[in-house]
């Protein structure tokens, strides 16, 4: 967790606790009015240090374990925002509650990297389709664009049975199994997207490449494609990956 994350739960926490004096809560208000991804992550704190207040730490630990029941059965689809929220709950129970790592167990396994991967990542857009020939191919991106990930893969998975080096289908496969967590047949695609592509289709799989090693707790590989994307010159997710670099480090 960056220092930054560290900072803004302590000032949520005061916020919440009615602390801040009123200049403080002044700069605050603003500051949320302003900054919607700080505004967002106060509404998640919010709500997550009311419930606490609401029912106590032993009863939200354990509501905590129905909710993560609840999202792993959801379509990946609509469970980011409730994984989000999982995540700071997880954050803010190790800050403020620290016998609440060994309750939860499992959940709080690699929190890091799992908290990283939901804050990072977000399916590509479609923007490297080339509109063509190919019928199925044309029709496997619009279910991605749709969101229809289950027919994007046997679409995709079909386009590949008579063009396996079509980088397109490839790249979008490893994506959408990513979506639908199955995260090891996305590192399969987009590994072989890596090896073999380049310019642009090579550094997108780079990203999610990378980010598919952090879900699965590869530390090794992921500190390996963050050094890479970091020190290529001109890569389109050089931000990205600086910033995820500093954070995962922390």
């Amino acid at each position: 967790m960056s220092n930054e994350e560290e900072k803004n739960i302590e000032l949520i926490e005061a916020y919440h606790k009615g602390k801040l004096s009123d200049d403080e809560k002044s700069d605050f208000e603003t500051r949320r009015e302003l900054d919607s991804d700080f505004s967002q992550q106060v509404s998640d704190y919010l709500l997550i240090l009311d419930e606490i207040e609401r029912v106590g730490r032993v009863e939200f630990e354990q509501k905590i374990q129905g909710w993560e029941e609840e999202i792993a059965a959801q379509e990946p689809t609509s469970s980011y925002r409730w994984k989000k929220i999982l995540a700071a709950a997880a954050i803010l129970l190790i800050i403020a509650i620290p016998t609440a790592y060994f309750f939860l167990g499992d959940l709080l396994v690699s929190k890091d990297h799992h908290t990283l991967y939901t804050a990072y990542f977000t399916p590509y857009e479609d923007v490297l389709t080339v509109r063509g020939d190919n019928d199925q191919l044309s029709e496997a991106i619009n279910a991605y664009n749709t969101q229809q990930y289950q027919k994007t893969i046997d679409l995709l998975n079909s386009v590949l049975e008579t063009d396996p080096q079509n980088e397109t289908a490839r790249t979008y496969l490893g994506i959408t199994y990513m979506v639908t967590e199955d995260y090891a047949m996305a590192e399969e695609n987009l590994a072989k997207v890596n090896l073999s592509a380049d310019g642009l289709y090579k550094e997108v799989s780079d990203w999610y490449l990378l980010l598919t090693y952090l879900k699965l707790d590869n530390t090794e590989a992921t500190e390996a494609k963050l050094s890479e994307i970091v020190d290529s010159k001109d890569h389109i997710f050089k931000e990205e990956a600086t910033q995820l670099k500093a954070e995962f480090n922390d």
